[in-house]
């Protein structure tokens, strides 16, 4: 199965012809997933505009439906790149190797490219 695109010569391959049905349902289901977070995003963009700027709590009728409050404080973060500028040696001194991470990527409903 070498030579077959999407197919990296270290890869081991499984076929999955006998859960194709099951590659199938998941590929629908994250396409309509993806349709309803868009959504979702959209009507969620109309709700904070009607909160403005300052509005924390929503209501319908008197009874409170949703909150938009800031959670935590406000925070700081380190910034790498300028410590690497500034000092490159106690930048590499403070580096440590991570394993590559191995995302679970559908390519199409078969699971072919």
């Amino acid at each position: 199965m070498t030579g077959q695109q999407g197919v990296a010569p270290q890869d081991v391959v499984v076929d999955l012809s006998g859960i194709a049905p099951i590659l199938a349902q998941l590929a629908d289901i994250r396409l309509e997933k993806s349709k309803l977070e868009d959504q979702e995003k959209v009507l969620t963009d109309i709700v904070k505009a009607a909160l403005g700027s300052e509005g924390t709590v929503g209501q319908v009728d008197g009874e409170t439906v949703l909150t938009f409050r800031p959670n935590g404080k406000p925070g700081t973060r380190f910034d790498k790149n300028a410590l690497k500028a500034d000092n490159p040696e106690m930048y590499e001194k403070y580096i440590i190797e991570t394993q590559p991470n191995r995302p679970f990527v559908l390519l199409k409903k078969d699971g072919a490219r």
